[in-house]
């Protein structure tokens, strides 16, 4: 996430093509957090 956020801080003209990509990598991010805390539990 963090280099999605350099990337746009250093081209702001692609912001619209990375705004998908960055949803995209939140919504993995989640996932993996839950499964991970699924994990944990059992």
């Amino acid at each position: 996430m963090f280099w999605l956020e350099f990337i746009i801080a250093l081209l702001p003209k692609i912001r619209q093509e990375i705004v998908p990509i960055y949803k995209e990598a939140d919504e993995l991010l989640a996932i993996t957090v839950s499964s991970i805390k699924t994990a944990r539990k059992k």
